[in-house]
């Protein structure tokens, strides 16, 4: 099978048991791998009856025919399972060199069943698995661990692991590839604690074949040309998603004070420059990246040189102006923080900044917290919540559920200020600012999730033109204009789920905009064999979407659940350029369900299903 190992390792921990099987060619045509796959399968094998904590739920590793390849963002991994922090489809995806050694190894997917006795960990070389006592490594952090597990195998082995939070069931723990990559949200990284499971360690000396070896690279050539002649790569390059906050300071449009509003008036100093200029130690890339967006940033701490690959745009609103905390070096130590203790840096940051608002309004006191005082901008507090949240200490404990589940425990009013989507916290973009990432989040199979759909082109500042030729409105361009929104995050959607399947980095096509879909089609055909025509590549994008909408419309997700905070939609923002803004959801609603072909009240029709070729559980 070209581009693809068309090997699966299923292991079932409660019975120590591995089998290596075939991948279902059928399926991977289908869904081609990566999130495509994790989604299939885990359709496949659990229930609306099963607990996210259950040894019935499934932990999926998958890679995508690309992954391994010269194909540019081609170093990712995905990683299914059924969320607990959401209790409906999860899933999350992360770079480094993980991925790719997955695929060396010999294997398209990993599916993990059962909960062992005691911890252990997996390794995987070439091939071949087996599963082993981890009980030295339980308790330690990722980076301890990635460092035990490499000493006592090889230099070159690749580890993904969760650390205290996974261990502790936070069910916003992820998972740590690399000591600075994560696998972050929907908690992939408590149900990996869940079934004691500490790490998979993997190691491989395969290699990825081609079906005409010849014209895949010359389309890898013109990918990395496209990108690095990019309007604008430079900049990214240099800077890396921190540059991002700059767009969003000058737009007016940062999240700040829990989203009370969107002018932080200290922003400059989370700037991309002020990171560049005061902390910024050297550039990193994952496999195959030739933009080597992330940064590496060191900063004393007392005695300690703390830091390492970021922060982040998520992670220094999140953890920044959204908790209105403008000490960059406090930001740089929480992200090794999180990455150590394996813990979503947004989740993290949303859910602070909920209890933060709840403090300043009276709904939980010092006697709720144990005697801290939770107020804006306290960066030592924040750092010790964190630790809190991860050992689930304290009021650590109720911050480890997340800001939906913990407002529950302080009334009505709490759940107001609770920042979600379905019960996964809100991402760093201001969307009464940028309407059709509103409607993205709204609609995410995921919950709260900017990457599902990635409107980055309504941010850009294209001409009126180009959002007519490719949505159909002239208005899809403008970020405070509801029209032309659903078929641009329909389009972004279908492509972001090849993007996510195939599998790789959404930056490299939506942060630029110079791949096509037509280039993407093209690769995957000389690589794989099969003739994915745009048509037919965009057809698998919108099968996976419809595949996870119809799992998560098994568990009760419908309209109701396709909604935005109050506060988006009925607080206009008091100040800035963008005064008087809130998001006008229905309409968009409306359309967005018209042209995806579900009901008004967002679900998925049989005939619909049918029409895809998604074979619905129980019906041959």
């Amino acid at each position: 099978m070209y581009g693809w190992t068309g090997k699966t390792l299923f292991i079932d921990l409660s019975r120590g048991k591995l089998v290596v099987g075939e991948s279902s060619r059928e399926n991977l045509k289908l869904y081609l791998g990566g999130r495509g796959i994790g989604s299939r399968i885990l359709y496949e094998s659990t229930s609306p009856d099963v607990d996210p904590y259950s040894p019935d739920n499934c932990l999926i590793f998958s890679v995508g025919p690309l992954v391994g390849t010269r194909f540019p963002g081609s170093g990712r991994y995905s990683v299914t399972a059924k969320s607990p922090l959401t209790g409906i489809l999860g899933d999350a995806n992360s770079g480094g060199y993980f991925g790719p050694e997955l695929k060396y190894a010999g294997f398209d997917a990993v599916v993990i069943r059962g909960r062992a006795e005691k911890p252990v960990y997996i390794m995987i070389v070439d091939g071949e698995a087996e599963i082993r006592d981890a009980s030295d490594l339980w308790g330690l952090d990722t980076w301890e661990t990635e460092d035990r597990i490499r000493e006592s195998t090889s230099p070159g082995v690749k580890v993904a692991c969760i650390g205290p939070a996974g261990e502790n069931l936070v069910r916003y723990a992820g998972i740590v590839n690399e000591k600075y990559r994560l696998a972050a949200r929907t908690g992939v990284g408590a149900v990996m604690g869940s079934k004691r499971l500490k790490a998979v360690a993997v190691s491989g000396e395969g290699m990825v074949e081609a079906a005409d070896i010849g014209r895949f690279e010359e389309v890898c050539d013109k990918a990395s040309e496209l990108i690095m002649e990019a309007p604008g790569y430079e900049y990214f390059s240099k800077y890396g998603t921190p540059s991002i906050v700059d767009r969003a300071l000058l737009a007016g449009r940062i999240s700040t004070r829990n989203r009370q509003t969107s002018i932080f008036p200290e922003g400059e100093l989370l700037s991309a420059e002020e990171l560049d200029s005061k902390y910024k130690v050297k550039d990193r890339a994952c496999f195959a990246c030739l933009i080597h967006c992330s940064n590496y940033a060191r900063v004393m701490s007392g005695s300690k040189c703390v830091g390492g690959e970021g922060p982040e745009y998520e992670t220094l609103v999140c953890l920044g102006s959204n908790c209105w905390n403008s000490d960059l070096a406090s930001i740089i130590e929480m992200n090794e923080l999180c990455n150590r203790l394996g813990l979503d840096t947004i989740s993290t940051g949303g859910t602070i900044a909920w209890a933060m608002e709840c403090y300043e309004k009276g709904i939980i006191t010092r006697e709720d917290t144990g005697g801290l005082d939770i107020l804006w901008g306290d960066s030592e507090v924040m750092i010790e919540l964190i630790k809190m949240i991860a050992r689930r200490e304290g009021f650590g404990d109720i911050l480890a559920e997340g800001c939906a589940r913990a407002a529950r425990k302080f009334g009505e009013e709490a759940s107001r200020y609770a920042m979600h989507v379905k019960g996964m916290e809100l991402p760093a973009v201001e969307v009464r600012g940028a309407k059709g990432f509103g409607l993205g989040l709204a609609v995410a199979s995921r919950g709260a999730d900017h990457l599902r759909a990635l409107v980055n082109f309504e941010l850009i500042g294209y001409p009126p033109e180009l959002g007519e030729k490719l949505y159909g409105s002239p208005d899809s361009v403008d970020p405070l204009s509801i029209r032309g929104k659903a078929p641009m995050v329909k389009y972004h959607e279908d492509l972001g789920a090849v993007l996510d399947s195939a599998i790789a980095c959404k930056y490299t096509f939506f942060t630029f905009y110079t791949l096509s879909a037509e280039l993407l089609a093209e690769a995957l055909s000389h690589l794989t064999g099969v003739d994915f025509t745009v048509e037919k590549m965009m057809r698998v994008g919108e099968r996976i979407v419809n595949l996870e909408r119809h799992y998560n419309n098994l568990h009760g997700i419908t309209r109701k659940d396709d909604q935005l905070p109050r506060r988006l939609l009925e607080e206009p923002l008091p100040e800035g350029r963008l005064k008087g803004q809130t998001v006008e959801l229905e309409p968009m609603l409306d359309e967005y369900y018209k042209i995806r072909g579900w009901t008004s009240e967002g679900i998925v029709p049989k005939e619909k299903l049918l029409e895809l070729e998604i074979k619905v559980k129980g019906e041959r």
